[in-house]
């Protein structure tokens, strides 16, 4: 588990500090005082999870935290405040979890759960026609780019399109999934074989879309680029 920590106050970071090693030793953390510092580290991983406070003389927690939504939609974010009467504007930006300071342990413990229950069950959110929408990961089969939107295929009957890219895509999304091309990331949990450069996808259920309403399996094709990186968890070369 990796927590990435944002307040100006430096004795306010060496006690969350100290409070999250004292719930487990091995924790990673890694703390900041400057928003912009903070924002260009932040990249997806399988286990992140952000902790920031809403009152800084530089900028706003909340913008610090819209900024970064923007890029992973799927981050879980923690909040945390000093000032706990005037932080109704933590609603202007999704959050997982609030917390007051100093920090009590048992809440603590407790937003940690929420934030890893997010990450152990997490949801694709995207926008599309201006509203927020969301789809579990576990149920994505592959995404595939269509110049400049990008089609979501899921385990369910139908699939989505909305308007993004597929390197956006890959910024927001955390392992398993595999890029296997420029047009296809996939979920490798739906891989039922793979022959050469040819990777055969299982789905669960027939989608309104399908040609082949007899089939139960999608066919993909991986480029050689893309293989070397990809061979390593799936090939026995």
């Amino acid at each position: 588990m990796e927590f990435l920590i944002l307040d100006d106050n430096v004795d306010a970071l060496a006690n969350l500090t100290t409070e999250l090693l004292s719930i487990q030793k091995d924790y990673e953390i890694r703390t900041y005082t400057d928003p912009e510092n903070f924002k260009r580290e932040v990249k997806i991983k399988n286990k992140t999870i952000l902790f920031i406070d809403i009152f800084m003389p530089k900028e706003s927690g909340i913008d610090v935290a819209n900024e970064i939504l923007e890029k992973f939609p799927n981050i879980p974010i923690i909040f945390f405040s000093g000032q706990p009467k005037n932080t109704f504007d933590v609603y202007d930006a999704r959050h997982i979890y609030f917390l007051e300071k100093p920090f009590d342990k048992d809440k603590l413990q407790k937003a940690i759960q929420v934030a890893s229950a997010q990450l152990t069950h997490s949801l694709f959110i995207y926008k599309k026609s201006k509203r927020e929408l969301s789809i579990p990961m576990d149920k994505i089969i592959y995404f595939e780019s269509l110049g400049r939107k990008i089609k979501i295929v899921t385990t369910g009957k139908e699939s989505d399109i909305f308007y993004s890219k597929l390197n956006e895509i890959e910024k927001q999304i955390v392992p398993p999934f595999k890029r296997i091309s420029q047009s296809y990331i996939i979920n490798p949990i739906f891989i039922k074989k793979i022959e050469g450069y040819k990777i055969t996808l299982k789905k669960t259920e027939l989608r309104e879309d399908d040609k082949n309403k007899n089939s139960n399996e999608i066919i993909l094709y991986m480029t050689p680029k893309y293989k070397d990186a990809f061979k390593d968890d799936y090939f026995n070369d």
